[in-house]
Formats: C-alpha cells, sequence, structure tokens
C-alpha cells in the first residue's frame, strides 16, 4: 500500500484513540480540523468505507436500540499507515 492521504491519516488518528462510529468520526473531524481544514462529512463516510477496503480500518456491526450501528476500529496495518505517514510528514518539516 502506498501513502495514505491526509484525511485518511486524520480518521487513523481518531480511531487510534478508540473505537467509534461513523458518525462520530465525521463529528470529530468537522469539531477538530474545520477551521484549518474544511471537509465535507460525507468525505469522511466514504473514506472510512475505503480505509476497511484496504484493511487499515475494521467495521463492527452492531445495533443502538432498533438502529443498526457500525463502529470502526483501527488495525495493525493502519497503525503502521499512520506511524509512517507522521514520520514522512516530521522528516518533510526538517
Amino acid at each position: 500500500m502506498g501513502e495514505i492521504s491526509a484525511t485518511a491519516a486524520a480518521l487513523l488518528g481518531q480511531l487510534a484513540w478508540r473505537e467509534q462510529s461513523t458518525y462520530e468520526l465525521a463529528k470529530g473531524m468537522s469539531r477538530n480540523l474545520h477551521f484549518f481544514w474544511p471537509r465535507a462529512e460525507s468525505h469522511s463516510y466514504r473514506e472510512i468505507k475505503r480505509l476497511v477496503a484496504d484493511g487499515l480500518a475494521s467495521a463492527h456491526r452492531g445495533r443502538t436500540g432498533r438502529r443498526p450501528r457500525t463502529t470502526y476500529r483501527i488495525t495493525p496495518a493502519g497503525e503502521a499507515a499512520l506511524h509512517q505517514w507522521l514520520g514522512a510528514r516530521s522528516r518533510r518539516d526538517s
């Protein structure tokens, strides 16, 4: 797998804190990054599905009451990709 996008890195960073639903991820992106890096919520929804397809995150289906809910976790491959992305950024900045 090649280098991940900045959006993918931001989502993986949020998943490194804890398991989250797509809604929580999109809201976190909006709350934490919107002042300097605007992204449409729909972009986060698409990107998390791509991370699952690439094996960087895993999806777990469940329910909240009657409503279906999918939560996501970072995988070991996702952790490695995030660390690689962070390392590449710091080397470019030095």
